[in-house]
């Protein structure tokens, strides 16, 4: 048995880095669950969100009571572009929309989430975002987090991300010497 501890702190950020097909969603997926099931409040974002064929702004509440003027303050303020925001009433759907526009929305998501979540973690949830995009959006999510525990998980983490600690998950693992 591999007895394993795992400490985060708030106000940090980590990278969860590994070779594809070690498991890593697959853990944030069980601590995300675990996490909730002790109250927890924690938002987890991927590469491919759970999108509806419904507008662009319904897509972002999923049911919340927000005025579309609101939201748009919201969105603005946090950098989003009005590319996206002159088409909060366009019908999406779910298979037929752009990587990027998909994480865009669970972007908004998060960003309009109230009560703010204690642990953010983001799963491959930047791949699909130009750097432009990305910088903008990114500024905002760590004054709002910053006092919160963000994990990233990405090949390709953008420049403008700056990791407290790399959690290496090919090493975690490894126990024992091994056998030649």
């Amino acid at each position: 048995m591999i007895n394993k501890k795992l400490s985060l702190r708030y106000g940090r950020i980590y990278q969860l880095k590994g070779s594809v097909g070690l498991g890593k969603s697959t853990v944030l997926d069980i601590l995300t669950k675990c996490l909730k099931k002790e109250n927890i409040n924690v938002f987890l974002s991927t590469s491919k969100p759970i999108i509806f064929n419904d507008t662009i702004m319904n897509n972002i509440l999923l049911g919340k009571n927000i005025s579309k003027e609101e939201l748009i303050k919201k969105l603005k303020g946090y950098g989003f572009s009005k590319k996206i925001l002159v088409r909060l009433d366009d019908l999406i759907d779910e298979n037929k929309i752009s990587g990027g526009e998909a994480q865009l929305i669970e972007i908004a998501r998060l960003m309009i989430n109230q009560p703010t979540p204690e642990i953010v973690i983001f799963d491959e949830s930047f791949s699909a975002l130009d750097n432009k995009t990305f910088d903008k959006i990114w500024e905002n999510i760590i004054e709002i987090f910053k006092d919160k525990i963000i994990i990233i998980v990405s090949h390709n983490l953008p420049k403008k991300v700056k990791i407290d600690k790399n959690l290496d998950f090919s090493n975690y693992f490894k126990s024992g010497e091994s056998k030649s």
